[in-house]
């Protein structure tokens, strides 16, 4: 079973109800894979969201042979753009069994949670967890995407820079 959403120890409002909803599966008897936006402890750090977010959600089922998913939908974490629910709704018909959680902080109206809420065998709304302010589940919100796309190439503008003459 995939479960995807926030992971402790970053303090989003998603992370306790990840928590829950793991533990909930191992006492069912599932073998249980975490699949985080981000870095934390869970087993991959995958941003499932935006246009690739069935790609990438595919490739966690087929690293993990997962039939069974749950879906943890916090602020911020899938939905927010029409192409992410589009994308998560063509994914989640891959799985035999999906289950979506709604923290009580992300409204019903939030674009795209008809269209999940579709595709879903059991839909449950929940208390989120402690929250700490200023942390998304994405990341540090002081942390463009500007800054990360000159991260990534920092490697290439290496090799590219011309040699000085001594």
């Amino acid at each position: 079973m995939l479960v995807v959403g926030s992971y402790p120890p970053i303090p989003v409002a998603g992370a306790a109800v990840t928590v829950r909803e793991v533990r909930r599966a191992w006492d069912a008897g599932d073998e249980v894979r975490v699949v985080a936006p981000r870095l934390s402890a869970a087993h991959l750090a995958i941003p499932v969201k935006g246009p690739l977010a069935a790609r990438r959600l595919d490739y966690a089922r087929r690293r993990y042979g997962a039939r069974r998913i749950v879906v943890v939908v916090e602020p911020g974490y899938p939905l927010g753009a029409w192409s992410t629910a589009w994308s998560l709704a063509r994914a989640l018909r891959r799985f035999d069994h999906v289950r979506l959680v709604r923290t009580a902080d992300v409204p019903e109206r939030t674009r795209g949670w008809a269209r999940l809420a579709a595709r879903a065998d059991e839909v449950e709304v929940v208390a989120p967890g402690p929250t700490a302010a200023g942390v998304t589940p994405l990341g540090s919100p002081e942390v463009t995407m500007w800054i990360r796309v000159r991260g990534r190439l920092a490697p290439l503008r290496r090799v590219l820079r011309r040699p000085t003459s001594s």
